[in-house]
């Protein structure tokens, strides 16, 4: 599946790989509940923390440059946002789709000039052909 997401704001910001050094039992984890207000604050606080691990500058990371990333005032959604932000893996692609407002796009989409536009691509794996995949990754 793929899917976008258009920042008419920000036609600047520069692409940053982040990667989460921790992980979490995907069983036991429960996202806890948050406000609009302290999801905004959690996920700044958790991007920035994380471009501070890689040693770069985030300096140009606010809030507002983080827009993009917030999720409708929507208890579910906030809890959905927030869920991706920690446990990623335990999200649905269509909760993503609706908490990050994505569309779902084909061969035919146009873009607009001027705009910038997030690519997410998504795919389902078997339990067995993870654990394959991560016994690959540890053997090297």
């Amino acid at each position: 599946m793929s899917l976008i997401k258009k920042s008419l704001t920000y036609s600047t910001r520069q692409p940053y790989l982040l990667a989460n050094t921790h992980s979490r039992s995907q069983q036991d984890y429960v996202t806890p509940t948050l406000s609009l207000l302290a999801f905004i604050s959690a996920m700044t606080t958790t991007v920035k923390g994380n471009v501070n691990k890689l040693q770069l500058s985030t300096a140009a990371i606010s809030k507002e440059t983080l827009d993009f990333l917030v999720p409708p005032a929507d208890d579910r959604l906030i809890r959905v946002a927030h869920t991706l932000m920690l446990n990623p893996v335990s999200v649905t692609d269509r909760d993503m789709i609706d908490a990050l407002e994505l569309e779902v796009v084909d061969e035919n989409f146009e873009s607009e000039e001027g705009c910038e536009y997030f690519y997410i691509r998504s795919w389902a794996v078997s339990a067995d052909d993870l654990a394959l995949i991560i016994r690959n990754w540890e053997d090297r």
